[in-house]
């Protein structure tokens, strides 16, 4: 077995309205089990963001970023055999996100975020020249997911305050890849396969979108104790696929494309809270609801 974590960050004040961070992330490990399969699996990272304040009442930053997990098993014990196992999952983001406090009461969030996938779902090919196993490969996938947001923390009172957002979701299935299309009514499977569309080039191939709710309420009953509430509900549209019969780190991603829909959910939470002896000792309580579709 070997490991090696590599972190970097670095903060730089450019002047008093503009700072820059920059971190980075580099991972890898690889184990043996039985001096045959190797299993190795890496993380890659960099993050860079710019914070500008416009004035005393409003900032803004703005964040861009790169990340790629990958993973391999392989065994190379009978040569004939010899295989390689492969998946990695990229994406690419840029996101803009301002606060705006024009007084006591209201402090406003908004802004947006883009985020790309490239996925390379499974590739099975010879570890050898020597190596009898048949190469397979899952062609890539690709997509784009957007949002616009804006939000409102108001003080109604000195003991109530109300937290709103609303953010709008945008994910489009890229081509080029090649879509299957199934006799509608009955299960998906190769006996109601009827034929193929290909699509080249990159041209969107599906698209799906939806509004994501936020709503909070917290109402202070003294000093030391008040009552939470809360509502949201969320779209997702990237699944992780979990193998739980063996020990290797062997998780596939997929994304949503026209026969998998984004998975949505909705959940209400409401809370407790008590401080004690000068807000050294915090408790809560708290119950929640969830769905999931």
């Amino acid at each position: 077995a070997s490991f090696y974590d590599l972190n970097l960050n670095v903060n730089h004040t450019i002047n008093p309205r503009n700072n820059l961070y920059l971190t980075a992330y580099a991972s890898s490990d690889q184990f043996r089990l039985n001096s045959d399969t190797l299993y190795k699996y890496s993380n890659r990272n960099i993050n860079v963001k710019w914070k500008h304040n416009f004035s005393n009442k409003l900032y803004g930053t703005i964040t861009a970023g790169f990340d790629q997990y990958k993973y391999e098993v392989s065994s190379e014990k009978n040569p004939v055999n010899a295989f390689q196992l492969a998946f990695d999952i990229s994406q690419a983001s840029v996101r803009a996100d301002f606060n705006y406090a024009p007084g006591n009461k209201h402090n406003f969030n908004f802004g947006f975020n883009s985020i790309y996938y490239k996925l390379h779902p499974g590739s099975y090919t010879p570890q050898s020249d020597q190596s009898l196993v048949t190469r397979d490969v899952l062609p890539a996938e690709q997509a784009v997911e957007s949002a616009l947001y804006i939000g409102d923390q108001y003080e109604l009172t000195s003991n109530l305050s109300v937290n709103a957002g609303l953010r709008y979701s945008f994910f489009n299935y890229l081509s080029p890849h090649d879509v299957y299309n199934y006799t509608p009514g009955l299960p998906k499977s190769l006996n109601t396969l009827r034929d193929t569309t290909a699509y080249t080039g990159t041209k969107i191939i599906n698209t799906y979108h939806g509004p994501e709710i936020r709503l909070a309420a917290r109402y202070s009953l003294s000093d030391n104790a008040s009552i939470k509430a809360s509502y949201n509900t969320l779209r997702q549209y990237i699944h992780m696929l979990s193998n739980t019969t063996i020990i290797s780190p062997t998780d596939v991603w997929k994304l949503s494309d026209p026969h998998i829909k984004p998975q949505l959910g909705s959940q209400f939470s409401l809370g407790y809270y008590h401080n004690f002896k000068s807000n050294t000792i915090e408790t809560s309580v708290e119950l929640y609801y969830k769905r999931m579709k």
